[in-house]
């Protein structure tokens, strides 16, 4: 309690100073409002404990053996008109996913095995990615999502 009448005195001198003039009524009340939500504060503090609150669980969406990835190209796809620029990108992104597929679920880096490679990925999809063959016309939605199919089995 002396504390806080010693907050209360020490701002009605600081008031007076700044020319504000004595005000006890109002600084009095400021005072005891402030003592009263600290003091509340630190005894809630006490009593209450720390909850842990149950979440709600995350059910998985996908599909055994799809990759989203393989999911977000094929919705982006859909209806796209294409340049040669965003041909080539889509090109390097179909390529990254097979190898990334390769390593994932085989055990295969295709810069490392290219035999064992061709064995899992078939005819079609190692002619796709083969580094002397041609970049294959990506404009076409339905073959897009017949690469992206092919992926999907691998």
């Amino acid at each position: 309690m002396a504390s806080v009448l010693a907050i209360a005195v020490l701002a009605d001198v600081l008031l007076a100073a700044a020319g504000m003039g004595p005000r006890l009524m109002l600084v009095g009340a400021g005072v005891l409002v402030a003592a009263a939500i600290v003091v509340l504060t630190l005894d809630l503090g006490d009593v209450s404990t720390a909850m842990d609150w149950p979440s709600t669980p995350q059910f998985e969406r996908r599909r055994e053996g799809t990759d989203w990835r393989v999911g977000t190209l094929r919705m982006l796809l859909i209806n796209e008109r294409r340049t040669d620029g965003a041909n080539n990108r889509l090109y390097e992104a179909l390529v990254g996913l097979i190898d990334d597929r390769l390593l994932a679920h085989h055990f295969v880096d295709r810069a490392l095995d290219p035999d064992a490679a061709r064995e899992v990925l078939g005819e079609e999809l190692a002619a796709f990615v083969a580094p002397s063959g041609p970049i294959r016309r990506l404009d076409q939605p339905r073959e897009v999502a017949r690469i992206v199919t092919l992926i999907e089995r691998i």
